[in-house]
């Protein structure tokens, strides 16, 4: 345990918009520091990495982005007439690693598949800007499998049932009955469906093109993210023989 070393440690593609934030110090910024958010995922990264400890536990909103994945990628093929399919490799070089959800060597692209909870939540995205922490996982997916360009893509798709059914028995609760009125389970359940909404609007796109002075930068904190990581281990090591 004494032995470890961070030196190799590889940052996963969905973490890297929080390593590469920005510390609020101006002095800290132009040394290149990390920022309280980045040190803040090291953390979690440590305690997963050494201990096995995830501590990102699931909520609504990601179970429903896992569970949906698939049927995410059937609208988009049938929107954009292709035949993606589901990526399970992860992919890895010595700063990096990730699993793309598509990869396309045929039209040069990766693409990311994020499944929107609720009509809000995908609409948040129609006059914004694509969140650092999307742009910075596309282009290092790119960086790991050679394509040069890429798609984050928003998809609104049906809630599973047995999400529903949860929303429906909170709703219960909330109301302090056995039984919804049907007015009122009606309107969770086609707050939570969207069949009705035509398909090229339940579609929201994101293009990006690689970038190589981002990704140099992207190595540059990768770095700075292993020495603070073995100043962790340390620290612990040091506090446990006072």
């Amino acid at each position: 345990m004494n032995n470890i070393d961070f030196n190799n440690w590889k940052c996963r593609c969905s973490a890297v918009g929080s390593i590469m934030t920005a510390p609020q110090a101006k002095e800290a910024k132009e040394r290149g520091d990390l920022s309280e958010t980045a040190k803040k995922y090291l953390y979690k990264a440590y305690a997963q990495d050494i201990w096995g400890k995830k501590t990102d536990l699931f909520n609504k909103y990601i179970s429903k982005g896992i569970q949906v994945e698939d049927l995410s990628i059937d609208l988009l093929n049938e929107i954009d007439k292709t035949d993606y399919v589901k990526n399970e490799l992860l992919l890895e070089n010595d700063y990096l690693k990730g699993t793309p959800d598509i990869i396309s060597v045929k039209t040069n692209k990766i693409v990311d598949i994020k499944s929107s909870f609720n009509a809000e939540t995908y609409l948040d995205n129609v006059n914004a800007s694509l969140l650092a922490h999307y742009d910075y996982q596309i282009r290092c997916y790119m960086e790991l499998s050679g394509l040069t360009q890429g798609e984050v893509v928003f998809c609104l798709v049906n809630t599973p049932q047995e999400l529903i059914n949860d929303e429906l028995f909170k709703a219960t609760r909330r109301h302090n009955c056995i039984e919804l009125p049907p007015a009122i389970e009606n309107e969770i359940t086609n707050s939570m469906t969207f069949d009705d909404i035509p398909k090229e609007q339940r579609v929201l796109r994101f293009k990006i093109y690689h970038d190589e002075e981002i990704i140099a930068k992207v190595y540059k904190k990768v770095e700075k993210c292993r020495e603070y990581l073995n100043e962790i281990h340390k620290k612990l090591i040091d506090l446990h023989y006072q």
